[in-house]
């Protein structure tokens, strides 16, 4: 097959001036001559960046010398913004010895078009943007020549826009469990430049609860695909069928809804406006008042829509506790403990340390994922962290970043499809995820720059010169809402998502300083509000800094609802311990959301496990979370979680206004030399966590593979009443119970010997009767 590839400008619209309603889009000028050595076929495409969304036909023309063999074929493909082919094969042959018109339909409706390698159908949202149009040209019989491409070009044109209507429309189910989603899927009888901006259509829907509550959602802009996994491991997603539309929902009440399905766009507000012209027209030739119609008029509404709300034994949504801030509860009021780790993305090319040995393979995507999630929660954890990042889901970048993305105010609809899988797969594994929507890197130069792919940088197309513009910018902040809408409408409905981190590590995006705190602080309290105010199901928002000493003006915002944190330390013990003491100042929920740091395995797995413990006793509302996700998955170390789990299962942390204990251990009179305690208590309970300083504080993995044993040593734990107390001695490396004692005391100190110690040990204390 030869191959000639076309490149260069070739859109010039030349208006007509007898026919201004159409133009022709010169896709090739003037004439091509191209050599034919059949039954080698020839190929000549046209690359192109281009908008066809105008486009209602292509005309061809193709000029064959008298000699050519008959049977001649033809066949035109387009290339669309992700490089999926369409074909349109021409019926019959070509006529030898004359110039062949070729006429094709590329109406959204048109079925002339032929995914082919995909099955992604045409429709008027593949034309947004075409990479590039060939035409291939056949002869099984042997013959050598010229062939020449007379002209390509579009033929633009109005179409007589059809009333705007929902078609095809179906929901999921007709009876959905509480706290499940209902799903409604329709197509709508208009296409749109960009289906993602609410000026150009615009689709709500109010809710209607069985004790009459109300709340608004929005419908989305939606695209199916096919998952499946290459013979070397690669994640390979097709795109399936012609895009549409969907709103979803998760009803609170059982009972019967109802659903008012409402539509708006730019074509009603057109003849809104023309509508209140008139009027005012009218108005001022009589001389009287003008009627003026409302917007409301011009809305285009659908028949209601009924489903029933089952019961069902979810505990529903997650929040701050509402007598408690210091912790998390359901929405029925069931205590929440998250016990996870970072889960940023399948995988972070960086190593735990420079001679680790291990590489970490890319391309796997969702399907590594998911087996890193199935991994946790087999080992008990109940909770991730993940990032919107534009290397895993996220919805907007430059064109040129990677294959999905469309710029500025248009969204990644492959990595959406990626969110809507990984928030199922939560769904079945009852985990958890912390959703952070912008990593710092995204606005710097600086620290993991990746201000020059932002789709917001004036070189990428954008709006902004750099990149603390975006902090205050109205262009800039009308896109982020955008953005936000989207994600609202598309995922707030999943009682997966734990809360929204608006950003990561804020305080290391560019021109970050003492200076500029209170307007970055003014953006978190904006969006924060926003995002509440049309979440109808009110998640909890937090953000995070890498520094907490620049975070005071943020997190003390009572739109910031939690504090996370990050807590690199190799004295992760007793950094643990201040850093609990700092954030408590917020009287707010607060946990380490990122830790992890040593030069050799060991050092590694001793900062892993101490940071989980030394987390889990002391007053914080989880467990901290390992930055490594990778190497804890290529080391298998996710068995260290599920002793932490147990530990925790049946705690309900609430109300009890835990401190930080003062317990030691002793041997005789004397506090002993290397074993430490660290936990909280009350004056009836305690949990605790006996560790071997010489490790945990000094991050000394040798010693952690080889930990001395201690003896005779003897828990000692002050402000606990007299009385009588059941004491159990856990396991931190199996789970288990190894001793259960019950200790009377009524004078001085509460004491009780400690079995032998290695390493470390978990303790509870708990009162018994008054």
């Amino acid at each position: 097959m030869r191959s000639l590839v076309f490149i260069g400008c070739l859109w010039a619209a030349v208006l007509l001036a007898a026919s201004p309603a159409r133009a022709e889009i010169e896709i090739l000028s003037g004439p091509v001559e191209l050599d034919a050595h059949f039954p080698e076929g020839v190929d000549y495409e046209v690359e192109l960046d281009d908008d066809w969304s105008s486009v209602r036909e292509v005309r061809v023309s193709v000029s064959l010398p008298d000699d050519v063999p008959r049977g001649t074929t033809m066949l035109c493909y387009m290339k669309d913004e992700q490089w999926n082919w369409y074909q349109h094969e021409l019926a019959g042959s070509l006529k030898s010895g004359k110039t062949n018109q070729i006429r094709i339909d590329m109406s959204p409706g048109a079925e002339s078009w032929f995914p082919r390698g995909h099955i992604r159908q045409w429709d008027g949202y593949v034309a947004h943007k075409i990479r590039g149009f060939g035409v291939k040209i056949f002869n099984n019989r042997e013959w050598h020549g010229k062939i020449r491409i007379e002209r390509i070009y579009g033929r633009t044109g109005t179409v007589a826009e059809k009333p705007l209507a929902v078609t095809n429309l179906h929901l999921n189910a007709e009876e959905v469990p509480r706290f499940e989603k209902f799903e409604v899927s329709f197509d709508l009888t208009r296409t749109y430049e960009n289906p993602f901006d609410p000026e150009q259509i615009d689709i709500r829907a109010k809710f209607t609860s069985p004790s009459g509550k109300t709340a608004e959602q929005f419908g989305f802009h939606y695209r199916e695909y096919v998952r499946r996994q290459s013979p070397l491991g690669y994640e390979r997603l097709t795109p399936v069928g012609k895009s549409y539309w969907k709103l979803r929902w998760t009803p609170t009440e059982v009972g019967k809804w109802q659903a008012e399905l409402t539509l708006w766009d730019h074509h009603q507000e057109k003849q809104w406006k023309q509508a209140m012209a008139e009027a005012n027209a009218r108005a001022k030739e009589t001389g009287e008042k003008a009627d003026v119609p409302k917007r409301e008029d011009f809305l285009v509404r659908v028949k209601p829509i009924t489903f029933e709300c089952t019961p069902s034994k979810s505990h529903g949504f997650l929040r701050v506790d509402p007598k408690d801030p210091f912790f998390f509860s359901y929405q029925d009021g069931t205590f929440w403990y998250p016990i996870g780790q970072m889960l940023r993305s399948p995988v972070d090319l960086r190593l735990p340390y420079k001679t680790y040995g291990k590489e970490f393979q890319e391309g796997q995507g969702t399907f590594y994922f998911e087996r890193m999630m199935r991994r946790l929660s087999e080992n008990g954890c109940n909770f991730i962290r993940m990032w919107m990042g534009i290397w895993w889901v996220g919805l907007e970048a430059p064109r040129d970043y990677a294959p999905g993305y469309e710029g500025l105010g248009r969204f990644n609809m492959k990595n959406a499809w990626k969110l809507d899988h990984i928030l199922e797969e939560a769904h079945k594994l009852g985990m958890k995820i912390k959703l952070n929507l912008n990593n710092h890197g995204q606005f710097t130069r600086n620290i993991d720059h990746e201000w020059y792919e932002n789709c917001y940088n004036e070189m990428n197309g954008g709006i902004l010169g750099w990149p603390a513009s975006f902090w205050q910018d109205p262009e800039a902040k009308k896109y982020y809402r955008r953005r936000l809408r989207y994600v609202i409408a598309r995922w707030a409905y999943s009682p997966e998502i734990a809360g929204f981190e608006l950003w990561n590590e804020v305080d290391l995006t560019e021109g970050f300083d003492a200076g500029t705190v209170v307007t970055v602080a003014a953006w978190h309290r904006e969006f924060a509000r926003y995002l509440k105010q049309i979440d109808p199901w009110k998640h909890a928002i937090s953000t995070h800094f890498c520094h907490d000493e620049a975070a005071g003006a943020v997190y003390s915002l009572p739109e910031i609802e939690f504090t996370p944190g990050d807590l690199y330390s190799t004295n992760i013990v007793t950094a643990m311990r201040n850093k609990w003491l700092e954030k408590k100042a917020y009287n707010k929920a607060t946990f380490i959301s990122e830790y992890g740091v040593g030069h050799t395995a060991d050092q590694m797995e001793t900062n892993f496990h101490g940071g989980l413990w030394s987390s889990s006793v002391v007053p914080m509302a989880g467990t901290a979370m390992f930055w490594w996700w990778n190497f804890v998955d290529a080391e298998d170390l996710y068995y260290h979680y599920k002793p932490v789990a147990l530990f925790n299962e049946g705690e309900d942390r609430r109300g009890k206004n835990w401190q930080l204990t003062s317990a030691d251990v002793r041997r005789g009179e004397s506090r002993h030399n290397e074993l430490r305690v660290l936990g909280r208590q009350t004056a009836t309970e305690a949990h605790l966590w006996v560790y071997d300083s010489q490790i945990f504080t000094r991050n000394d993995g040798r010693r952690y593979r080889r930990p001395p044993t201690f003896v005779g040593c003897v828990l000692w734990v002050p402000s606990l009443r007299t009385g009588k107390y059941t004491v159990e001695f856990w396991n931190t490396y199996t789970g288990k119970i190894t001793q259960t004692e019950t200790v009377r005391f009524s004078k001085g100190v509460f004491q009780v010997p400690l079995p032998k110690v290695q390493a470390d040990l978990a303790v509870k204390i708990k009162g018994i009767g008054k």
